[in-house]
């Protein structure tokens, strides 16, 4: 088998996981747009089990190309295509290297996206649990266990309170 034609191979599975990968991200924001983090466990064992995919391919592809570089200069896969005599192979390569860079492109834009909204909601549970320690912190009970106040009358002690405000 030719270096084109097992790079050829390579990249159209890479595309193809690349490709898988970024239905998963897309999927991944609306849950995080849409604050429903039910299906989020099944989406990253997904995206883990075709980011190790990625890693065993991009390994053989690294591996092909360092046999293509021992008897040569060339140093990227865009010289590669340049020097193929094949003009038809070298434009199917051409169009698999372009496609893989607008697929990742693709998929950093985001997965950017994915982190500042999980970075947001980040926030907001930091905040609500901020409110919480502050509220429970103060350990000033306004009521017992049976509703009534358990606070002597000369109690000069504040209380704060979700639902009333001593003022």
């Amino acid at each position: 088998m030719s270096h084109a034609s097992v790079l050829k191979s390579l990249l159209e599975k890479i595309l193809k996981l690349y490709g898988e990968f970024y239905v998963i991200a897309e999927n991944k924001n609306k849950d995080l747009v849409s604050i429903d983090f039910s299906q989020m466990n099944e989406f990253l064992k997904s995206e883990n089990f075709i980011a190790g995919q990625i890693k065993r391919l991009e390994n053989q592809r690294a591996k092909a190309f360092e046999d293509i570089s021992k008897n040569s200069e060339i140093v990227s896969l865009r010289e590669f295509i340049s020097t193929m005599e094949d003009k038809v192979a070298a434009s199917e390569l051409d169009s698999l290297r372009l496609k893989l860079i607008d697929i990742t492109d693709k998929v950093k834009e985001l997965n950017g996206r994915n982190l500042e909204l999980i970075q947001t909601s980040l926030g907001i549970i930091n905040n609500t649990l901020k409110i919480i320690t502050d509220l429970s912190a103060n350990n000033n009970d306004t009521y017992n266990r049976n509703g009534f106040d358990d606070r002597s009358q000369d109690s000069e002690q504040s209380s704060f309170s979700l639902v009333d405000v001593k003022i």
